[in-house]
C-alpha cells in the first residue's frame, strides 16, 4: 500500500502550521501471566465469576467481584468491591487507589501489573512540541512514527476537509490518528478533541457512586435501619418507584418481605399470601440471577401473571441476594408508569448494588446473632457452669422449655448464725459479706458441674445432673459439699476481720426424680427443678446443725464406698408419713492419696 505523503497530513491547513497541535495519548494495559488486556473508557472487572467478568481468574481466594478498574479522566481508579480477601497494590492494601505505570496488583493469588505504553522506539521526541512548525522535518516525523513493522500507511486513517469520517462534516479541520502500538497521536486543528463515550462515562460514575453507597450500608450494623438504607438508596440509584426487600426464613425458607417503599398496597397481607409479583421474584430467587423486564406487559415470561396485571407493573429489576454463595433473598424495585425504563446497564448497577446490600445483610445478622448469643450467655452464666453455658448455646434447644423429669442431686445451703449477724450490722457490710459468701459458693459449686438455681438470702439451692445429665452427680454433689464447708473455714478468720461474721454452714443433699425446667409465668419464666426430693432436700438443711452435710439414705447409697459417714437414725421430716434416715457427712474416702 502507498504510503501518504507528508503534505496529505497537512491539507486543509498547508500554509498555518502554528495552529495544528499534537497530543500524546498514552495506552494502558493490565498484564498477567502473558496475557495483556487493554484497558477502554469503561469499566473492567476482575474476579472469579466468568459471566461478570471482563478478567476471570479460577482462584478460591477472589470473591465474584474482586475489583474494579474504572477510566476517570486521564486516569484509571482502582477500587476494592468489597471482597472477602481484599486488594495489595504494591504490597499495600487499598481501598481505592489511581493507578500509576508499574504498579503491582495483587488479589488473592494472582499478580498483576498496570503498564501504560507510548509511541513506538525510534519515534522523536515530541512531548515538548505545541505545535508543528517546531518540528523542521515533517517526512522525519512521519517516518518516525510509521517505523519497522508499523507502516504508517496502514495505521493512519487520515481525514481532511470534513471527509468521511472526521465526525466534523464540512468544516475544513484536520484531524489525523496515529494508532501506534500503545499510543495515539493526534494532530489536529480547529475540531475538538474526541471525549471518551459519554455512556462510558457515566456509567462509571455510576458504579462509583453504587460503590459508595455500598461502603455506607456497610457501616450500618442495624438490621432494620440496614435493610431500609437498601430499600431507599436502590430507588434512588435506579430511579424506581417502588421496591422490595425479601429475606429468606431460616425455620421456613421461604422468602418474606422485610423491608418495602410504596408498596403497601400490595404488601397486605391475604388468605396467608403477600401479594407482590411472586414470578418475578420467583424467577430470581430459583435462577440466582437478576431479572430485567423492559414492558412486563409485552413480555413472554410474565405478561400472563395476574400480579403484572393487577399492579400494573411496566418495567422491573429483580436481583438475588447472595453472600459468599448463600441465597439471603431479593432485591427488587419496578416503574408502574413507564416502559423500558431500566437497561441492560441498570441490571448489572442494581446486582452489584445487591452484593453490595448482601454483604451489609450477612454483617448485620451475625451483629445480632452476636448481640443474642452474648445476651443468653450473660443470663445463663448466672445459674450454670461455664461450661454448661457452652452446652446450652452450641446445644440449641438443648433447654427444655417446659418439664421433663430427670434424676437429679439437689444441694442447699444456709450459713447459721446469719440473723443475729445482720441485726448488728451496717445494711453496706451486710450486702457486702452476703456477695463475697455467695461468690465464694457458687464457684465451688460451679467448678464441680452444678447448676445455681437460685438464692435465697444468706443460702442457696444448688442441682447436680439437670438441665444436662451428670454421670455420678450424687458423688459431684457431696464433693461440692465438702469443699463449700473448707471454703467456708478458710474464710472465717477473714469474714471475721472484715465484717465481724462468725458462723457456720448448713448442708442438705437429696437425690431423687425431679421435674426440671423453665416455670414459671407467661411474663417470666425461671430454670428449676421441682418435686419432693427438692423438699427433702430443704428439710434435711435445715436439720443439719453448725457445720453439718446432712444427706439422705438414697445418697447415701449412691456414694457409700467413697464417704465416711454417722448414722443420724431414722427421723421425722414434715411432709412425710414416714420416718427417714439420714447420714451426717464427716468425709471423704481416700482416692488416689487424697481425702
Amino acid at each position: 500500500m502507498r504510503r501518504p505523503s507528508p503534505d496529505l497530513l497537512l491539507e486543509g491547513h498547508p500554509e498555518s502550521l502554528d495552529t495544528v497541535s499534537l497530543l500524546i495519548t498514552m495506552a494502558s494495559f493490565l498484564v498477567y501471566k502473558n496475557k495483556k488486556h487493554r484497558l477502554g473508557d469503561g469499566v473492567c472487572t476482575l474476579g472469579r465469576d466468568k459471566e461478570c467478568c471482563d478478567i476471570a481468574f479460577d482462584d478460591k481466594e477472589l470473591s465474584r467481584k474482586h475489583v474494579l478498574v474504572i477510566k476517570e479522566g486521564p486516569k484509571y481508579l482502582l477500587i476494592d468491591f468489597r471482597s472477602t480477601n481484599g486488594v495489595m497494590v504494591n504490597n499495600k492494601p487499598v481501598e481505592q487507589i489511581h493507578l500509576k505505570a508499574g504498579d503491582w496488583i495483587k488479589i488473592g493469588q494472582q499478580t498483576i501489573q498496570f503498564i501504560e505504553e507510548g509511541p513506538a522506539e525510534g519515534a522523536p521526541d515530541i512531548s515538548g512540541v505545541r505545535s508543528l512548525s517546531g518540528i523542521r522535518s515533517r517526512e522525519k516525523l512521519v517516518a518516525g512514527l510509521g517505523g519497522p513493522g508499523n507502516p504508517l500507511d496502514s495505521t493512519l486513517p487520515a481525514v481532511a476537509k470534513g471527509g468521511p469520517g472526521s465526525g466534523q462534516p464540512g468544516a475544513g479541520a484536520l484531524t489525523c490518528i496515529l494508532s501506534l502500538p500503545g499510543a495515539q497521536i493526534q494532530v489536529q486543528g480547529k475540531a475538538p478533541a474526541p471525549v471518551p463515550a459519554p455512556d462510558a462515562t457515566i456509567l462509571a460514575a455510576k458504579l462509583a457512586n453504587l460503590i459508595k453507597v455500598g461502603r455506607s450500608l456497610n457501616s450500618e450494623l442495624n438490621l432494620t435501619e440496614l435493610m431500609n438504607k437498601v430499600i431507599e438508596n436502590a430507588l434512588a440509584v435506579m430511579r424506581a418507584d417502588r421496591g422490595l426487600l425479601m429475606l429468606v426464613d431460616e425455620a421456613t425458607g421461604k422468602l418474606v418481605p422485610k423491608a418495602h417503599k410504596e408498596m403497601e398496597t400490595v404488601m397486605q397481607l391475604r388468605d396467608g399470601v403477600y401479594h407482590i409479583s411472586r414470578s418475578i421474584v420467583a424467577h430470581a430467587s430459583t435462577q440466582r440471577e437478576p431479572v430485567l423486564v423492559q414492558d412486563a406487559l409485552a413480555d413472554q415470561r410474565f405478561m400472563t401473571s395476574q400480579s403484572v396485571q393487577m399492579y400494573n407493573i411496566r418495567s422491573a429489576l429483580c436481583a438475588p441476594l447472595i453472600n459468599k454463595d448463600k441465597f439471603l433473598g431479593v432485591l427488587y424495585v419496578d416503574n408502574r408508569i413507564e416502559s423500558s425504563s431500566f437497561s441492560e446497564e441498570d441490571k448489572e448497577m442494581l446486582m452489584a448494588f445487591a452484593d453490595q446490600a448482601a454483604i451489609g445483610i450477612e454483617n448485620a445478622k451475625l451483629v445480632d446473632r452476636i448481640r443474642e448469643e452474648t445476651r443468653k450467655r450473660a443470663v445463663l452464666s448466672r445459674y450454670f457452669s461455664p461450661n454448661i453455658v457452652e452446652k446450652i448455646v452450641q446445644h440449641r434447644g438443648g433447654l427444655t422449655l417446659g418439664g421433663e423429669k430427670v434424676q437429679a442431686t439437689v444441694l442447699f445451703a444456709d450459713i447459721r448464725g446469719f440473723t443475729s449477724f445482720s441485726e448488728n450490722r451496717a445494711t453496706e457490710a451486710v450486702v457486702e459479706f452476703l456477695n463475697d459468701f455467695l461468690t465464694t459458693m457458687t464457684r465451688v459449686i460451679f467448678e464441680k458441674g452444678g447448676t445455681l438455681d437460685k438464692y435465697l438470702g444468706d443460702g442457696l439451692m444448688a442441682i447436680f445432673g439437670a438441665p444436662f445429665r451428670l454421670n455420678d452427680a450424687p458423688y459431684w454433689a457431696v464433693q461440692a459439699a465438702v469443699e463449700m464447708q473448707q471454703a467456708m473455714t478458710g474464710h472465717l478468720a477473714e469474714w471475721e476481720n472484715r465484717y465481724g461474721f462468725v458462723g457456720k454452714l448448713g448442708i442438705g443433699i437429696n437425690t431423687g426424680e425431679v421435674i426440671s425446667g423453665n416455670i414459671g409465668s407467661t411474663d417470666r419464666l425461671d430454670y428449676t427443678v421441682i418435686g419432693d426430693p427438692v423438699n427433702l432436700a430443704a428439710r434435711l438443711q435445715a436439720m443439719a446443725v453448725k457445720g453439718d452435710i446432712v444427706i439422705s439414705e438414697y445418697t447415701y447409697s449412691q456414694v457409700k464406698e467413697r464417704v465416711r459417714v454417722e448414722l443420724m437414725g431414722p427421723v421425722t421430716v414434715k411432709g412425710k408419713s414416714k420416718e427417714v434416715e439420714i447420714f451426717r457427712l464427716t468425709g471423704l474416702m481416700p482416692t488416689n492419696g487424697t481425702v
